[in-house]
């Protein structure tokens, strides 16, 4: 995503005052911000980036996302999927994630970095090319999804069933790799 001049929103608390909750935000930086259980549904928000924030448990039914980065936010229990679906382009680093769902999404290209995805719902999603280097994916559901490409080295958790999973060129630690192979019936020598 490329850089651009963002007007600032720093340390609000979104859950307190509701008139400062806008319904258009564009290229625009949120730092320590609170939005927690917040309703966010039908808000756009282009080409923004939220530090520090939380959105845990917000309602994003309906709202737009294009070209956001969230960096170091939580973002617990979020149902990405309700967000509408055109131009929906996002990017983590370093978030705490447990509990969101991206339920039969397209993500390509996605970057989670560095991210806590813990009971993360991608089922039947399209992740081709997403970056997972780094993530705590414990319990995290890829049923039915296509990871084709995508780089999970140096994560923890990762469990996909390869009879179900595509993941076709697909960047994974060894002894992950072993662990999959073994699904499907392979040994190995030690």
């Amino acid at each position: 995503m490329t850089k651009a001049m963002y007007d600032e929103i720093n340390d609000v608390d979104f859950t307190e005052d509701h008139s400062a909750l806008n319904k258009q935000y564009e290229e625009t930086k949120f730092t320590n911000c609170k939005f927690g259980s917040t309703d966010l549904s039908n808000c756009n928000f282009l080409n923004c980036h939220f530090a520090q924030c939380d959105l845990s448990m917000a309602n994003v039914s309906d709202a737009t996302f294009q070209k956001v980065m969230f960096s170091a936010c939580k973002l617990i229990g979020i149902r990405f999927e309700s967000c509408l679906p055109f131009l929906f382009e996002v990017e983590f680093s370093d978030c705490q994630m447990n509990y969101a769902t991206f339920y039969d999404m397209s993500l390509i290209n996605t970057s989670f970095a560095n991210s806590i995805l813990e009971e993360v719902d991608f089922n039947k999603s399209v992740l081709t090319n997403c970056d997972f280097r780094r993530c705590v994916l414990t319990r995290a559901n890829f049923g039915e999804s296509i990871l084709d490409g995508a780089d999970f080295r140096q994560s923890k958790g990762l469990i996909a069933d390869i009879r179900r999973t595509s993941m076709k060129g697909a960047l994974i630690d060894d002894h992950v790799g072993k662990s999959l192979l073994q699904q499907v019936g392979l040994k190995f020598d030690d």
